[in-house]
């Protein structure tokens, strides 16, 4: 992917602020299609964005035996989408203990700082905000792999 997930979200933002002119427009240059296909786009996101609000709106509530087979399967989809979103973003956290925060973890807690105050510390220090809870999870695994 030519962009990182990070800049692709910036520019998803950039594009939701946009007005709809602004977003036909986008859309034109893009893909070469004509304002009339641009809109039809723009209704298509719209509707399916508006389908998913409402699988999940169902799926929270009681109403789920009246979805149709269909929308079931849909909806398991998106839920997989969704749980491998928040397990990839998890994922990251622990990346960047490992590559960026290690070491200054360790001079920390040998410095005798708990998990809360570390966690802080990263928060204020370097814009990095994750529990105490994690934090020691992360930190701990991490530790094991070198000792071993």
């Amino acid at each position: 992917m030519k962009y990182s997930e990070e800049e692709t979200k910036r520019y998803w933002k950039i594009f939701a602020r946009m007005t709809i002119p602004e977003k036909v427009y986008t859309l034109q240059q893009c893909f070469s299609i004509s304002e009339q296909d641009a809109h039809r786009v723009i209704e298509k996101v719209c509707a399916e964005l508006e389908r998913q609000e409402l699988l999940f709106k169902y799926a929270h509530s009681k109403q789920q035996e009246r979805l149709s087979q269909q929308d079931k399967e849909k909806l398991q989809r998106l839920k997989e989408l969704r749980v491998a979103y928040l397990k990839r973003k998890k994922g990251r956290k622990r990346e960047l203990i490992r590559l960026r925060y290690f070491w200054t973890i360790r001079e920390l807690r040998e410095r005798g700082l708990g998990w809360r105050a570390i966690a802080e510390y990263l928060k204020k220090n370097h814009k990095f905000q994750i529990s105490h809870v994690q934090l020691m999870k992360i930190y701990t695994e991490l530790e094991s792999l070198i000792s071993s």
